[in-house]
């Protein structure tokens, strides 16, 4: 499943992804927010996801959230 499905799922709505992962301290629009579904998921918003353990996603370029050392 693409990362975009996974949102949909998650939020439920264009509008609530646009508002959990605004753009310069505004929410993205609706519309914006649907053309990802064709081009791609943007990276920063990607990497977000990949962080957040809420959202089932791991970045390609990151390694899995399990491997991560923590320091102390």
């Amino acid at each position: 499943m693409d990362l975009y499905n996974i949102l949909k799922i998650r939020f439920g709505s264009d509008s609530a992804i646009g508002r959990a992962f605004p753009r310069r301290g505004k929410p993205r629009s609706p519309q914006a927010v649907g053309k990802w579904k064709i081009r791609g998921v943007p990276e920063d918003v990607a990497i977000l996801s990949h962080l957040d353990e809420s959202i089932p996603y791991e970045h390609p370029s990151m390694p899995p959230a399990a491997l991560k050392s923590t320091e102390e």
